[in-house]
């Protein structure tokens, strides 16, 4: 299989100051994004751990103890404290964008690159490991020792990106994620980064040697 890369009609080729990860829960945001930081030389921002450091809890907590609506709120006051960030690449939770002025906000700091993972590749990965699983606050209600689970991981994630697909199209980039290694996936967006324009073309080439 061959992996795709696409700007959306609605992107812009205009150079901004940091790149946004979006996707699905598992997608692999934090750990593509954190390598396409090192490739770029920017700094890295995590946005769920950002808020775990801030509330002393883990995000799956503060769902069980305050539901998933003071999440969202904490996520946005988040994002409202990184207005100023720069040079930054900031892996979002979720459904992050699911809140119009957090839409804008992000739309307005930085270009968005949504990781397309197929969801069956990612159901395949929480179903075998429970650590990953376990972090998963839309997946709480689920029971990670069920011979099924991986199946309804598939279901429970259809079910989001249909809420979200609209608001993940609207990304100035798409990566479409196949059975890469977050390093390949990492060096194929920077490569695409800079041939569209949405970063320096100062910045070396992933896959030319120094």
């Amino acid at each position: 299989m061959t992996e795709e890369v696409k700007q959306t009609t609605s992107a812009e080729r205009k150079r901004k100051t940091n790149i946004i990860m979006v996707g699905l829960p598992g997608s692999g945001k934090s750990s593509t994004g954190f390598i396409l930081s090192k490739l770029i030389g920017y700094g890295f921002i995590d946005l769920d751990a950002h808020i775990e450091r801030r509330q002393n809890k883990k995000i799956r907590e503060i769902f069980l103890s305050s539901g998933e609506k003071v999440f969202r709120q904490l996520e946005k006051e988040t994002l409202d404290s990184f207005g100023n960030a720069m040079s930054h690449i900031i892996s979002l939770g979720g459904g992050a964008l699911e809140n119009q002025e957090s839409r804008d906000l992000v739309h307005s700091i930085g270009s968005v690159v949504w990781l397309d993972t197929p969801i069956a590749q990612i159901a395949y990965w929480l179903a075998n490991d429970e650590e990953q699983f376990n972090k998963r606050p839309l997946l709480a209600d689920l029971n990670f020792q069920d011979e099924d689970i991986e199946e309804k991981v598939h279901v429970r994630l259809e079910k989001i990106l249909d809420q979200r697909i609209g608001v993940y199209d609207q990304a100035d980039l798409i990566y479409s994620n196949t059975f890469n290694t977050a390093d390949f996936a990492a060096r194929i967006i920077k490569k695409n980064l800079i041939d569209r324009k949405i970063i320096s073309s100062s910045v070396r080439n992933p896959f030319t040697k120094k």
